[in-house]
């Protein structure tokens, strides 16, 4: 092993990183799609919260209370797709990678 400005290396580091590219998109996948729907969840949320919301402005008024539940239960169903993928890409691409890919 070689010390340097970071400290101690391992001799196995070269091989660590040449497994960490070689990750497959199918591996990917689960924690990209974790993040769309994370996302997606984020600006369904907006829209149904905002009291300026022009999306909403069509909607007749007394329906307005039905149609903001129901973006709010969007809302609740993205997030919990979203931990489902983000679960299964901790599975297959452990925390760290799942984690940097995911945000």
């Amino acid at each position: 092993a070689t010390a340097g400005i970071i400290g101690e290396v391992s001799p196995s580091f070269p091989s660590k990183i040449k497994t960490m590219s070689s990750t497959s998109f199918k591996d990917l996948s689960a924690s990209i799609i974790s993040g769309c729907f994370a996302a997606t969840a984020g600006i369904i949320g907006k829209v149904a919260l905002s009291s300026e919301s022009s999306i909403l402005d069509n909607v007749p008024e007394h329906m307005r209370l039905v149609a903001r539940g129901g973006l709010f239960g969007a809302v609740i169903l993205c997030n919990i797709l979203m931990i489902r993928y983000f679960v299964h890409s901790l599975h297959t691409l452990g925390s760290s990678k799942a984690t940097v890919i995911n945000f």
